[in-house]
């Protein structure tokens, strides 16, 4: 009797077929929105092949108030899923979004939805938000702007508005804004004798009770020194004179405009100032700002 042994050798490794499969981020959506709101909640998903090879893939759910757009692309991609509860009871809404792939059979990737409604509210809104201007050293013109304040809630809503620098002011100090409606007030700004520079102030906008209350307006202001121009000899200038031109240097409470004249010993200066709607007065300064002469035939005025 012969007895032999053999041995089976496995010289090559088999591995399964394997395939890619899609990654979705964030796994899951928590969210809320206010009983009545007809402006939907967006959330953003991520969506990526696990592999980092593109894949294709579509999306579905099953609830009306939850929106998928797009609801099919390739990854690495993102879709936006648009949640609105203007027609939910107060209470918390569930779903599922289902990703699927041909690249991927038979897998179902599940992304769950809870949706909060809460109860109505109103919202406050205003605009703008910051606002920059300017006027010169002196000037007596007010730089008004006008601000929106609005109610994209569902409830109306009662705002105060306050300012924190003396030179801000509003036209009203308070007033109401129905649901989806707006109101219009105008900010103003006073230059008056604020020295020149830059000030900063605050418009806040409170409305007690409301989502996003308070919101504030940021107000640039740079009061800017007298421009001065340089004017050549012989040369006829025509201009105006307004409240927002600088203050006059040598009379109160009066406007200015100021030119620049470069001479040298020796020269000899000629001006003549005409003006047909108004009363004016001529003066004469040195780079120092010291007067040097004057000609001002206003009325109870001797002229130099």
């Amino acid at each position: 009797m012969a007895l032999s042994v053999a041995t089976c050798r496995i010289d090559k490794l088999v591995k399964p077929t394997t395939h890619d499969r899609l990654v979705v981020s964030p796994a899951a959506i928590l969210d809320s929105a206010h009983a009545t709101s007809s402006v939907p909640d967006t959330v953003r998903l991520r969506l990526a092949s696990a592999d980092g090879a593109t894949l294709s893939w579509t999306a579905t759910a099953t609830s009306a108030w939850l929106t998928l757009a797009p609801s099919s692309g390739a990854a690495p991609d993102s879709l936006v899923v648009l949640l609105l509860g203007d027609t939910l009871s107060q209470a918390i809404h569930h779903d599922t979004i289902a990703f699927t792939s041909p690249d991927a059979p038979g897998d179902t990737l599940k992304v769950p939805v809870a949706f909060t409604v809460l109860a109505p509210k109103p919202k406050l809104t205003v605009a703008p938000v910051t606002r920059v201007d300017s006027a010169f050293a002196g000037s007596a013109q007010p730089r008004p702007f006008v601000v929106r304040i609005g109610n994209t809630g569902e409830l109306p809503l009662t705002w105060s508005g306050t300012v924190d620098s003396p030179w801000l002011s509003l036209s009203t100090y308070s007033g109401g804004v129905q649901p989806q409606d707006s109101a219009f007030i105008s900010v103003t700004l006073t230059p008056g004798t604020l020295s020149a520079g830059m000030q900063a102030g605050t418009v806040t906008i409170t409305a007690p009770g409301a989502i996003d209350s308070p919101q504030t307006v940021s107000v640039s202001f740079t009061i800017k020194p007298c421009a001065e121009p340089a004017i050549t000899p012989d040369a006829l200038v025509n201009a105006a004179i307004t409240s927002a031109d600088c203050g006059a240097p040598d009379r109160a409470g009066s406007f200015a405009k100021r030119y620049r004249v470069d001479a040298n010993l020796g020269d000899t200066l000629s001006f003549r100032l005409t003006r047909p709607s108004f009363d004016a007065y001529l003066t004469l300064h040195d780079s120092l700002g010291s007067r040097l002469s004057q000609n001002d035939d206003c009325p109870g005025s001797t002229g130099l």
